[in-house]
């Protein structure tokens, strides 16, 4: 597949229509989940039939949903303080444009392959902006919308809520809610139990909401963070066999981005060959099933295929 890069730019948020001036730089501090979550851009793909949205109008809807969401438009950096934190400057997000001399039903992959990535921009190399995205179109009129962002700003709620406000700026609807932004109040620890031994054996055995409170509470301690120092504790490998990652996305609304042309007919996950990470979306189907894109060795395909299909 053959892809041509008419343009790329950059798109900055417009304020009540591109009227009002754009306000003072904020920053916004990363929370204690933020900072041990991937360091990576987190890319996925749509695709929408014929007629699809004008590049002018998915242009003018991003930079309205850039004024609400202004970590999308910002920058990785450091706060006033020295600490890490989303710089609300307004750099904008890149916007490519790309065109195939083909058809996309002919192009489809049926699984994420290495094709996939001339779908979206290049994510090699040290990145400026925290969202990138790529309008190609194809020769039949369809348009593929690869869209990535930054995981560290942005998970998938937080994205998928992004995309859907995208949308509706698009079509001159109201966006909804404004994005809810970490503060310092938002994850406080509690007092030190300081019997420790006990709290630890009982919250390492309930991995829920207490566990996570738990989490927060040794992390953002003078005993925790400051003092030993924390680890990601996702660190994104190639292999993560013996241990498999499941993310599920069925919950996203992500088949809900509109541009005014209709829902898109198919979504899919990039390209990301790490053994073991596991993606569950929401088939294309719209019957209710359930997609998942699994990336195993070829080696171990035919196991793999012997353990999902067996009824032992």
């Amino acid at each position: 597949m053959e892809v041509k890069v008419l343009s790329s730019k950059l798109v900055k948020p417009a304020y009540n229509g591109g009227v009002a001036a754009a306000p003072d730089v904020e920053y916004i501090p990363l929370s204690i989940f933020d900072k041990v979550t991937y360091k990576m851009q987190m890319a996925i793909i749509y695709a929408f039939p014929p007629p699809a949205p004008s590049t002018a109008a998915i242009e003018k809807g991003l930079a309205a949903v850039l004024a609400q969401y202004r970590a999308f438009a910002g920058q990785l950096g450091e706060s006033p303080d020295g600490e890490a934190a989303v710089v609300l400057n307004d750099r904008g997000a890149r916007l490519v444009e790309a065109a195939v001399d083909a058809d996309l039903v002919d192009m489809a992959p049926a699984k994420p392959t290495p094709e996939l990535l001339r779908l979206h921009p290049d994510l090699e190399g040290e990145l400026q902006e925290v969202v990138l995205l790529q309008l190609t179109r194809f020769r039949c009129g369809s348009l593929a919308v690869g869209f990535t962002s930054n995981h560290v700003v942005a998970d998938g709620h937080a994205t998928s809520n992004f995309l859907v406000a995208w949308g509706r700026a698009t079509r001159g609807l109201p966006m909804g809610a404004p994005p809810v932004h970490h503060h310092a109040a938002l994850f406080k620890p509690r007092p030190s139990p300081r019997h420790a031994a006990q709290v630890i054996h009982d919250e390492v055995a309930r991995v829920d909401g207490a566990y996570f409170r738990s989490f927060l509470d040794f992390a953002l301690s003078g005993a925790g963070g400051d003092k030993e120092g924390l680890a990601p504790s996702a660190v994104l490998k190639d292999v993560l066999c013996p241990n498999a990652e499941v993310d599920s996305w069925l919950t996203f609304p992500f088949y809900e981005l509109d541009f005014g042309t209709g829902s898109p007919t198919y979504f899919m996950p990039s390209y990301f060959p790490t053994e073991g990470m596991l993606f569950l979306v929401p088939s294309y189907l719209g019957d209710g099933s359930v997609d998942a894109f699994v990336p195993v060795f070829n080696h171990n395909l035919e196991a793999f295929k012997e353990c999902c299909y067996s009824m032992e």
